[in-house]
């Protein structure tokens, strides 16, 4: 499990952040599956539970995660993954390979790193928005 929150949209539902997604036709807000199925949520999965977005709660709008920083000193935009493992990509195609990140396309660069990287500053951006029609 990663000490990061997953970059994403998220919604309030009973005054709690959930992450949201566009699922059958629907918004949802999910959450890891972990014993009973609480009211009002259903299992999707067995390793995720889904509840639909109401009405009401669409009044509180989204809160957008992200995050950015630099890695050696490089500027990157950074996807927490699992096991406290992030994957950060640069466009800066010279200055990434020159502190060691792979191309993973014809304009972006990449690494996996540990969270805890010496080397990595992370920063996590929270944007208020309107809730998605």
């Amino acid at each position: 499990m990663s000490a990061y929150l997953s970059a994403g949209d998220y919604a309030v539902v009973d005054g709690r952040e959930w992450l949201l997604e566009w699922y059958a036709g629907r918004w949802v807000v999910v959450r890891a599956a972990a014993g009973p199925v609480p009211t009002g949520w259903t299992r999707r999965t067995q390793f995720t539970d889904e509840r639909p977005v109401a009405e009401v709660d669409k009044r509180h709008g989204i809160v957008r995660v992200t995050y950015d920083g630099t890695y050696r000193g490089v500027p990157v935009s950074i996807w927490p993954g699992s096991d406290d493992r992030l994957t950060v990509y640069s466009s800066e195609l010279d200055a990434a390979g020159a502190v060691g990140m792979r191309q993973l396309d014809r304009d972006t660069m990449v690494a996996d790193l540990e969270a805890g990287a010496p080397e990595l500053d992370v920063r996590m951006h929270r944007t208020r928005l309107p809730f998605p029609e």
